[in-house]
């Protein structure tokens, strides 16, 4: 339930303050590192914080705990004991954590040079999904070409929410995939990390556009339509 309280911090010092001595509390929450690897999204509404085992162990040793035990059976989540102390060492977390980012940050890269390239061959930039995927894409993009680069070459954001369409965000005009994918060669980046979500975008860019697209998802390997 930690993703889901605004202070996390402040709710594990409580819990602190009413173990014993020889008292553990046990602790479950989602594994941020396992979601992004498996392509599961991770950024929904209802969490308002993400953990991974060094964020988690962090936050424990300021709250006051230090991790006990785990359960590794189930990798999708993180599941301790954790008592009253201090940890030794992190070291090993932050190990874990350099080479997860590390081969996350090079897939990411790897996705947006290919999309980048299709950009600079002539197709229109289409972003499909404004959510935090498509921020973590811009982002990535905006290292290696200026905003203005995109806008130049007719970047749109397409979403199939009634309330976002109409809209702009950063100059990008965001429109529905009946308008954003009906000319044009494309370059498509699908932002999305939800295995369903994602088959069904892909599916209806090829509906739409056919052979016109060319279809790349984050951290995954190119699609053509």
């Amino acid at each position: 339930m930690l993703e889901h309280v605004t202070d996390p911090l402040a709710v594990l010092r409580g819990v602190t303050a009413l173990l014993a001595d020889t008292g553990q509390v046990f602790l479950e929450v989602p594994n941020m590192h396992y979601d992004m690897a498996h392509t599961v999204e991770c950024f929904i509404p209802e969490h308002i914080h993400h953990f991974c085992e060094r964020s988690l162990a962090v936050l424990l040793e300021r709250a006051g705990l230090v991790i006990t035990d785990s359960d590794r059976s189930r990798p999708e989540g993180l599941r301790l004991l954790a008592k009253p102390g201090r940890p030794d060492s992190l070291e090993r977390f932050v190990r874990l954590d350099a080479a997860d980012m590390l081969r996350f940050r090079e897939a990411m890269e790897h996705t947006v040079q290919q999309f980048l390239a299709w950009i600079d061959q002539g197709r229109r930039p289409v972003f499909y999904g404004f959510g935090n995927i498509f921020l973590d894409v811009l982002a990535e993009c905006c290292r290696h070409r200026p905003l203005e680069h995109l806008l130049a070459a007719g970047a749109l954001l397409v979403d199939d929410t009634p309330a976002k369409i109409g809209r702009t965000f950063r100059g990008l005009p965001i429109v529905a995939p009946a308008e954003g994918l009906a000319a044009g060669d494309l370059a498509v980046m699908v932002c999305t990390m939800n295995p369903s979500h994602r088959r069904a975008m892909v599916e209806r860019v090829r509906a739409l556009a056919g052979a016109r697209a060319m279809i790349r998802i984050p951290w995954e390997v190119a699609h053509a339509a």
